[in-house]
């Protein structure tokens, strides 16, 4: 996405339960293409994520499951694991020109 230093950028994630998805570890990063910044948050879907951009600059926001499975997968019981499946991302900025622009790579 394209931003101008100052916007307050919300991202907000969580599964989606029409499509479906296993386990709820993730973690979703935002990062600055050319430069320094990053901003990440770990931990189980929903995630909130708020950050102010330090630099007009093109950012991308990564989506990644964390962690290792320990779900027995004939019991269903144990920790539910990295996150896999469908997801809603929502964004809101501060301001109206943030411009998301999706990646090549999407999904893996």
């Amino acid at each position: 996405m394209e931003g101008l230093a100052g916007d307050l950028v919300e991202i907000s994630l969580e599964g989606d339960g029409d499509r479906g998805h296993q386990g709820d570890q993730i973690v979703m990063q935002l990062i600055q293409e050319k430069g320094s910044f990053k901003q990440d948050i770990k931990g189980t879907i929903p995630l909130q994520l708020e950050a102010t951009l330090p630099d007009d600059a093109t950012y991308r926001i990564i989506i990644k499951p964390r962690g290792k499975s320990s779900r027995n997968q004939l019991t269903g019981s144990g920790e539910s694991g990295p996150f896999r499946g469908s997801y809603i991302l929502n964004v809101s900025t501060s301001a109206e020109h943030i411009e998301l622009i999706p990646h090549l790579d999407v999904e893996e």
